[in-house]
C-alpha cells in the first residue's frame, strides 16, 4: 500500500461513518474501529520504512501525512522517536456534537497513533485519549505511554 494514495472522507461522511458504527455496536464498534486504526497504523509506518525513513523521523512523517488524511493539524511533544503526547488541533471529531456519555469519539485516530508507536517500539503500547472536541474539549489530546500494555479500557474518562 502506497501511503500518499490513503483513500480520504469528507470530515462529515467519516463522522457519520463512525459514529453509526459506535450507535450501533456499542463497545464493541468503538474497539472494531481503534481495530482498524491499529493496522492501518501500522501500516504507514511499515510503509514508511521500506521507503528508508530513518528511525528517528518515522512517527514525525507519518503525523504529517496523517495530518493530510483528514485527521487535521497532529502536533507532538516528548523526546525520543516517539512523542509523549500527541494534540490533534482539528479533526472530524470536531464535526460531531458531543457524545450522549460525553466520552471520546476518535476511537480510529487513537488506533492510528497506537499503531504508529507500536510499530516504532516493536512492542504494544498504550495511548489514551485525555480530551476529545467531539466531547466538548478545545482539542483531541492523546497520551502515548510506551511502559505499560494496553489495557481493556484506555480511555482516561
Amino acid at each position: 500500500m502506497a501511503v500518499a494514495n490513503a483513500i480520504q472522507f469528507p470530515s462529515a461522511l467519516f463522522s457519520e461513518i463512525t459514529r453509526e458504527v459506535v450507535d450501533r455496536r456499542g463497545a464493541e464498534g468503538a474497539d472494531m474501529l481503534y481495530a482498524a486504526g491499529l493496522a492501518f497504523g501500522e501500516s504507514v509506518i511499515g510503509a514508511l520504512r521500506t521507503e528508508g525513513v530513518a528511525a528517528t523521523a518515522l512517527f514525525g512523517l507519518a503525523l504529517e501525512r496523517a495530518s493530510g488524511w483528514g485527521f487535521g493539524a497532529l502536533s507532538a511533544s516528548g523526546e525520543g522517536e516517539i512523542p509523549k503526547e500527541v494534540d490533534v488541533a482539528s479533526s472530524a471529531a470536531n464535526a460531531w456534537s458531543a457524545s450522549p456519555d460525553g466520552g471520546p469519539q476518535c476511537h480510529i485516530l487513537r488506533g492510528v497513533l497506537a499503531g504508529f508507536a507500536q510499530r516504532i517500539a516493536r512492542r504494544p503500547v498504550d495511548v489514551v485519549e485525555t480530551a476529545c472536541a467531539g466531547a466538548g474539549g478545545a482539542t483531541c489530546k492523546f497520551k502515548i505511554n510506551l511502559d505499560v500494555a494496553p489495557t481493556e479500557d484506555s480511555w482516561s474518562w
